[in-house]
């Protein structure tokens, strides 16, 4: 069908300017809280931070190309390129997947920590979870060359690379439930974590702060907990404090952190779910169930999967790195000497100031006086 009507201009346009918009924010956003939790102490919780902000990252960088094709009128532009194409689908495919995959982990490894403080998690078992998830969503996103014999390719409406689409008149119920194994449940099942953990997480924090509580009162301890690694004390068993606001605070602090990422990610997928539901009746009928327009042409459907495949995944990455900002006064204070120290280095009079330990050496281009002055 043409594409050159007045409605889909507009359509084009609007989303290519909206995508823009979310490729500036979120990969600034997302590069800067990757350089903040890099420098931060290594543990399991800090590791899946990184991780997920750098999978937002690449979801952020590669919406890029999808506004390229929007402004340009729904143009395939460097889309036309079949070997790009094809890496575009599997890299943003497998990083949609992998960005749920990370939000349900970190609500299991957060409930962890707080139901067994004692007991340290070693980063290797973090990183063989995410190498195995990442190595299946690499087979699922590869999955349509060898076992359905298709590319990917460009979808204008879509506004990104896609499979083909299949006649599910076609296709065995095997191939149905194969169906949904591989896209439907990869996109529900990890809620079921997410979300049962994160309740867990809360509960398991109220109880064991009303616990604290009535131990100080009755002249007890509580223990400390440190932001990496477990519970340690003075003789190298638990920490103990008689004023454990601050450690509680910090705390509840995380866990508020760790449930707002999870709410973010059921707020931004539900209607994906809706989505892939509805993909489910439409494979399972053989087509008689479609819900989602009219699915001899699928222009409906493709317009739907954009709106909510691509704004929905950017919205989450983007509100996920405003989390980290909104929460983490270190981050702030990380971005506002990073600000400062650029907006120094690129001043007028061409002085350059270079940070050595606890001085900034203040150098003149024009002679050679040095003058040293503490922060």
């Amino acid at each position: 069908m043409g594409y050159n009507t007045t409605s889909w201009m507009t359509y084009f346009a609007l989303n290519g300017a909206a995508t823009s918009v979310e490729f500036t924010v979120g990969t600034i956003l997302n590069a800067l809280c990757v350089a903040y939790f890099i420098r931060k102490p290594s543990c399991p919780t800090n590791t899946l931070f990184i991780s997920i902000s750098l999978t937002d990252f690449v979801i952020c960088s590669l919406s890029i190309f999808s506004a390229v094709s929007g402004i340009n009128g729904g143009q395939p532009v460097i889309f036309q390129s079949g070997l790009f194409c094809n890496v575009w689908g599997v890299v943003w495919h497998t990083g949609y997947g992998f960005s749920i995959f990370l939000i349900a982990l970190l609500s299991v490894v957060r409930w962890r920590r707080l139901v067994y403080p004692l007991r340290n998690m070693k980063r290797g078992y973090i990183g063989i979870a995410m190498v195995v998830y990442l190595a299946l969503q690499l087979f699922k996103s590869t999955m349509n060359y060898w076992y359905v014999k298709q590319e990917y390719k460009y979808k204008e409406p879509f506004l990104g690379c896609s499979v083909s689409n299949i006649k599910v008149q076609d296709i065995s119920n095997i191939d149905k439930v194969l169906y949904i194994l591989l896209y439907v449940c990869e996109t529900l099942l990890p809620a079921i974590p997410a979300v049962t953990f994160s309740l867990a997480t809360f509960v398991s924090l109220q109880r064991e702060q009303i616990r604290c509580s009535k131990r100080i009162d009755n002249g007890g301890a509580c223990l400390s907990f440190s932001s990496c690694g477990p519970a340690t004390s003075n003789n190298g068993k638990a920490s103990v404090s008689h004023h454990g606001g601050e450690k509680w605070g910090k705390k509840r602090d995380a866990t508020v952190t760790i449930l707002a990422l999870v709410g973010t990610y059921i707020m931004f997928n539900l209607p994906m779910w809706i989505l892939c539901l509805g993909d489910a009746a439409y494979v399972f009928t053989s087509g008689r169930a479609a819900i989602w327009g009219s699915k001899e042409n699928f222009t409906t459907y493709y317009m739907s999967y954009h709106v909510i495949y691509i704004h929905t995944a950017l919205l989450n990455s983007i509100t996920n790195a405003v989390i980290y900002f909104l929460r983490l006064r270190g981050l702030r204070q990380f971005v506002g000497r990073f600000w400062c120290d650029c907006r120094k280095k690129n001043g007028a009079g061409g002085m350059e100031l270079v940070l050595v330990r606890s001085q900034v050496t203040m150098r003149l281009e024009d002679n050679s006086i040095v003058r040293p002055h503490l922060r």
